[in-house]
């Protein structure tokens, strides 16, 4: 059968090149996790999986689950640090508890309880960006939840992994300096250190992950 794999980014140097280490699913096709310089490897580089697009991981997922030894890999991808690396994306979006439901066999639930958990918020959309003198960008944006100069958002655009920008010189649609965007749905704009994509998404971690059902 065909390998399925899930890539980290890696050099082995004992081959000089670049190259991804891999989990074995299904099929001779691609090294094993169990040969130990293989699993070493993977293990000190797993959080490099991040290097990786979303669009690649969420397929190599697919592949995972749907395979007979999903129970397999899913231990492969826990035992090898790469669950953890990204696992927290499943966080961000607003969700309750999760459980295994049938995956492992019998229905399991979780009751700890009603509310809904989020580690992040939507704060904007990109809707233009263009270079600045400095070597900067300015990026326009249409607000959608409150955000402050000097913060932190995650940029999630397609074919790229999570990139972080901080938002310097924030104004109004006027050209107005201020220190919150509040308004929501209404254009403000800031400098950025790298160039953006229109209707790339901007998140800003919570501090209170819960909401209340």
């Amino acid at each position: 059968g065909e390998g399925i794999v899930l890539g980290v980014r890696l050099e082995l140097e004992e081959e000089g090149r670049s190259t991804a280490a891999v989990l074995l699913l299904d099929g001779p096709s691609a090294p094993r996790i169990e040969e130990a310089q293989t699993r070493l490897k993977l293990v000190a580089n797993a959080p490099s999986i991040n290097q990786i697009s979303a669009e690649r991981i969420r397929d190599e997922l697919v592949r995972i689950f749907l395979s007979p030894n999903r129970v397999r890999g899913w231990d492969l991808l826990d035992a090898s640090g790469l669950m953890q690396a990204f696992l927290p994306e499943l966080d961000a979006v607003s969700h309750r508890p999760y459980h295994t439901g049938f995956f492992f066999g019998p229905a399991e639930q979780s009751y700890e309880g009603a509310e809904y958990l989020q580690t992040h918020d939507w704060v904007a959309t990109v809707l233009s960006c263009e270079p600045t003198e400095k070597g900067t960008a300015r990026v326009d944006i249409s607000q959608r939840n409150r955000f402050f100069e000097g913060d932190e958002l995650e940029v999630l655009s397609p074919g790229f992994p999570v990139r972080r920008v901080q938002v310097r010189n924030l104004s109004t649609a006027f050209g107005q300096l201020c220190e919150v965007a509040n308004r929501a749905c209404e254009k403000y704009s800031f400098e950025s250190s790298i160039p953006l994509l229109p209707h790339d998404l901007l998140r800003r971690k919570r501090e209170d992950i819960a909401i209340k059902g």
